[in-house]
């Protein structure tokens, strides 16, 4: 109980700073969210009604207070762009997620985690050799072109499966309980849910393998366990959906709501465009998903300085060395092999870069957000120009390949590296 109130409270306390952040946000922009629903025809009255309906009307602290009981309570109000309960609207596609991310996730780390104890077994083989390079492929593919290969191979060639939908048309059903336990739902959910599967199997099977290889005697390295409000936060935009924070950036970015020109405009500089003008959309873009991919290579970077023996810091400490020479000749040489592997998967994931730009811009102004995997999109499954989505395939699959085999070549050997971490004496002051 010590250690669950404590986090309890943490997760609380994260929970109310959040939601007070975006309270703040989407009130202190500039405008009126009764704009979707105000036309000409409107008189002043009506629109007066119209937001003290929705209790725009009341002071500021007064909107905060009931914004937060109304959170406690689970009243979202209207939406309105459906202009119909939030609940009603979640209600409608809940069920469905849910059961397809608990399907994805059970399929994930039920085959990863005995893959990955039979692959420590068999290390050193040539199953090893095969199947690492398939995991790691997979888990960088773009999660829409797994689905879209699943549904042309298995729904469309051979006829497996259900090609869209979550049930037959025309299919009735005395209730949802028996809709979702029906033969036919089911039947429908198996290609989403082995796309899902596809792509999230890889750390399970990975973390097993390297689990497994240290009880029977292995080196590997330990992935630390997060800590910290800090660390929560800065990891938060990696687990949360891509689609609901780039709405959330395209308020941000907006040139007349936004919060970033109304805080530059504060500052006397003029308003940008971010999203419309072709010279700033894509650094805009690229912001986006600098923040949003921030967490998940601090995870790995927190693993890796948690691998680091204690031993080194203490004979650079017993010989003399100062904070910086530690930093200089013995953490950053041993994160070596770290900044290798956060550079390749990073460069890896900045080629495949399609949902940024795809929900924030489709690929505008003038095409000039239009990344590799986005063009291959629009001449596969928007023309269908297939010969001509296939040749991008390859020509980023050798993109990828060689720039892949430049950092290898260009990163420090093995024996260099492991020699400037062994090796503390050489740091060490007079």
């Amino acid at each position: 109980m010590q250690l669950i109130l404590p986090r309890l409270a943490q997760m609380l306390f994260v929970l109310w700073v959040v939601a007070t952040l975006l309270f703040c946000m989407f009130r202190l922009m500039p405008g009126d969210p009764t704009v979707a629903y105000i036309d000409s025809t409107f008189t002043e009255d009506q629109i007066q009604q119209l937001r003290k309906t929705f209790g725009l009307d009341r002071p500021l602290p007064e909107q905060y207070l009931i914004y937060l009981r109304n959170l406690l309570v689970g009243e979202f109000g209207d939406s309105f762009h459906h202009r119909r309960p939030v609940l009603e609207v979640l209600g409608s596609v809940l069920p469905n997620t849910i059961i397809l991310t608990l399907s994805g996730l059970l399929v994930a780390y039920a085959f990863g985690t005995a893959v990955g104890a039979w692959l420590a077994w068999k290390r050193g083989t040539w199953v090893e050799a095969v199947t690492i390079p398939t995991v790691l492929t997979l888990r960088a593919a773009p999660e829409f072109w797994l689905g879209m290969v699943l549904l042309a191979v298995f729904g469309f060639k051979l006829g497996w499966f259900p090609s869209g939908g979550a049930n037959s048309p025309g299919a009735l059903f005395p209730n949802e309980w028996s809709r979702i336990a029906s033969q036919d739902f089911l039947w429908h959910l198996v290609l989403p849910a082995a796309t899902l599967a596809l792509y999230l199997q890889g750390l399970p099977l990975l973390l097993m393998r390297s689990n497994m290889l240290d009880v029977m005697g292995e080196d590997f390295i330990t992935m630390a366990r997060m800590k910290g409000l800090f660390r929560v936060i800065f990891f938060t935009p990696v687990v949360t959906t891509l689609v609901g924070v780039a709405i959330v950036w395209r308020y941000l970015y907006h040139p007349r709501y936004g919060l970033i020109d109304h805080a530059l405009g504060g500052l006397g500089i003029p308003a940008i465009d971010w999203l419309g003008d072709p010279h700033w959309a894509m650094p805009a873009i690229i912001l986006f998903a600098v923040w949003k991919n921030f967490g998940y290579n601090m995870l790995i970077f927190v693993a890796g300085l948690q691998s680091i023996p204690d031993d080194l810091y203490e004979a650079a400490r017993i010989d003399g060395a100062g904070g910086w020479s530690r930093l200089a000749h013995v953490t950053l040489p041993s994160l070596a092999p770290t900044f290798l592997f956060v550079s390749v998967i990073t460069m890896i994931g900045q080629f495949q870069l399609f949902s940024e730009p795809y929900v924030m811009t489709q690929g505008g102004p003038l095409r000039s957000t239009v990344s590799v995997i986005l063009l291959m999109y629009e001449q596969g499954f928007r023309w269908w120009r297939m010969g001509y989505a296939a040749a991008i395939a390859f020509v980023l699959l050798a993109m990828v390949l060689v720039a892949t085999w430049l950092q290898l070549r260009l990163a420090p050997g093995e024996r260099r590296l492991s020699g400037a971490a062994a090796r503390p004496g050489r740091c060490m002051r007079p």
